[in-house]
């Protein structure tokens, strides 16, 4: 029988001011004290650009310390740019795909930074932006991710016409985890992102208080089917200067899995226990 598991990650990414680094270390030290408070583990999916600044390193490495064994790290590309084709962030953004070539420099340099100022072996890559049905049909770019160690990807991240929600179904079928044609393991996120709620401001919900009730909802739904259940949440959301500054919504998802028994993973965790049960 299935059961339920939460896989909790969070993409750190917020590089450009250094304000911008301040509130992103804000946000991973709320985070952190969350997962501590509830024993459970998480990934920081690292922006390898955040990596070039010796400060905010130095104080990432303090709060890694404290979370211990309950933290996951993995990469979020260099410098946060699209991968494939997305007409909504195209129209919206007016960027486009990078290269093959790019692809691959940008994986390589974010699993070396963090190697090099974090210690820690990269396996796992969260796209940015995200994408309908993630990276089927792209075996170039799936190539040059496995060619640079990456072992599984969390790329399905929006619904249809690559716009949010991803919603717990598509097509007649829950959306879980899949293996792509040349072995890569995909880990698709659920729902609307924090930042669509509370920044964009694109979603139904306004607020920290109809956020944390979808989001409630929304696992609970997961909950009812036996589903994995992975939202999409970004540490500066949770700075002392961002939008949920308590981290309520963190704190609904690991309190709701401790009142109804949810076993809570990091990506890696959750790789490793999919990929080999094949559940």
């Amino acid at each position: 029988m299935k059961k339920t598991i939460l896989v909790m990650g969070y993409d750190v990414e917020r590089y450009m001011t250094p304000q911008d680094r301040m509130d992103s270390l804000h946000g991973v030290k709320k985070i952190i004290a969350l997962h501590r408070k509830y024993q459970a583990p998480f990934t920081f999916f690292m922006l390898g650009k955040l990596l070039e600044h010796d400060d905010y390193v130095a104080e990432l490495k303090k709060e890694l310390a404290l979370a211990g064994n309950l933290a996951d790290i993995q990469q979020h590309t260099y410098s946060h740019p699209l991968l494939k084709f997305n007409a909504r962030y195209m129209q919206e953004k007016k960027r486009q795909p990078i290269t093959l070539p790019e692809i691959d420099a940008e994986i390589a340099k974010a699993n070396q930074l963090i190697k090099d100022k974090l210690g820690a072996t990269v396996f796992g890559l969260k796209t940015p932006i995200g994408f309908y049905k993630g990276l089927q049909g792209e075996k170039a770019i799936l190539d040059v991710l496995k060619k640079n160690g990456i072992r599984f990807v969390s790329s399905d991240l929006v619904g249809k016409g690559d716009h949010p929600p991803a919603l717990l179904e598509d097509e007649g079928k829950e959306r879980c985890h899949y293996f792509y044609e040349n072995g890569l393991f995909e880990i698709p996120t659920h729902g609307w992102h924090d930042t669509h709620i509370l920044l964009k401001n694109i979603s139904p919900y306004k607020g920290v208080k109809e956020a944390c009730d979808y989001y409630r909802g929304e696992l609970a739904k997961a909950h009812r089917k036996d589903i994995m259940y992975a939202p999409n949440l970004h540490p500066f959301i949770y700075s002392d200067r961002g939008h949920d500054p308590k981290a309520s919504i963190v704190e609904t998802f690991l309190s709701f899995a401790k009142a109804h028994n949810l076993q809570v993973m990091s990506y890696a965790q959750y790789f490793e226990h999919a990929s080999k049960t094949k559940q």
